[in-house]
């Protein structure tokens, strides 16, 4: 997985007999999320109060139709939310540790989720040129 400032990890939780099935999607795809709050009526955002990113990505659910919220940690994952719906989708924040996201699929395991399954996203290669003024 690859991190940038713009990026997004996302994860799908679909309800499948009662049960989440979480897919996984790499960072760097930000549609993604456009794609999640379509497809989801629940999106949690795992990442800072303070990270930009991350409140774009909650916005950007939100835009989309989707009921979203931000998480600091799992703890705060309210069983109410999951009420009625038909499927949560999970993203992060360019500098939400990975470990966090797997935190939070874990505590949607344990609240009636399955195994996660892949999803694959949209790989983005961007380079960026060293300025005239640092190449040696």
């Amino acid at each position: 997985m690859q991190q940038c400032s713009g990026s997004s990890a996302e994860a799908a939780e679909r309800l499948d007999g009662g049960r989440f099935r979480p897919d996984r999607r790499r960072r760097g795809d930000v549609a993604g999320v456009r794609q999640l709050a379509l497809e989801c009526g629940l999106v949690l955002v795992v990442g800072s109060v303070n990270s930009s990113n991350s409140n774009r990505l909650r916005e950007l659910a939100e835009r989309c139709g989707a009921e979203a919220h931000l998480l600091d940690d799992p703890s705060q994952i309210d069983p109410a939310w999951l009420k009625g719906k038909t499927a949560v989708g999970v993203t992060a924040g360019a500098s939400a540790p990975e470990e966090l996201v797997q935190q939070v699929i874990t505590t949607l395991k344990s609240l009636g989720g399955s195994d996660a399954e892949e999803i694959p996203g949209r790989e983005e290669n961007i380079r960026f040129s060293m300025p005239k003024a640092l190449r040696s």
